[in-house]
């Protein structure tokens, strides 16, 4: 089957026009206190970062998230949660697609990304998610982690 047909297909069309790809970069700077980590990122108030010890910003997107528990480990099994904020967001989110993070340093030997909510979005209609990261140790790294999220609009 030729791209040319695919293309002319209004269903596919429709499937095409629909699916966003957003790709955006977070840092964490690294402290030995939880709390006085810094987070920065490409998407400053909408991709917010919810760590042990700062969870107040995340929270205030959307409170009853079931994050999986913040850890801030210095054996190096750090857990960190991403709220994506809809209403910053264009078009209506339907569901989460798929959701890839890279880590860039290469500080992690293993992430793992846990979807929160019914088919990746909050009661609030926000994309969450945990990024659990072996071999992330946030008292002594500075990770950037590359971020995909793949989602459908209305």
């Amino acid at each position: 089957m030729s791209i040319s047909h695919l293309e002319s297909n209004p269903v596919v069309e429709d499937h095409l026009i629909k699916t966003v790809t957003l790709t955006f970069e977070l840092d964490i700077a690294s402290d030995a206190t939880p709390a006085c980590k810094v987070h920065s990122g490409d998407l400053a108030g909408i991709a917010v970062l919810r760590s042990e010890g700062l969870t107040a910003v995340a929270d205030a997107v959307e409170a009853c998230v079931c994050y999986t528990t913040a850890v801030d480990n210095c054996g190096g099994d750090s857990v960190i949660g991403v709220i994506l904020d809809a209403s910053k967001l264009s078009g209506d989110i339907l569901k989460v697609l798929d959701i890839q993070v890279i880590d860039q340093d290469g500080d992690g030997t293993a992430i793992v990304v846990t979807k929160h909510g019914v088919r990746g979005l909050t009661t609030g209609g926000n994309v969450a998610f945990s990024i659990a990261g072996a071999g992330i140790v946030l008292d002594a790294e500075d990770p950037t982690y590359l971020i995909e999220v793949k989602y459908k609009i209305k």
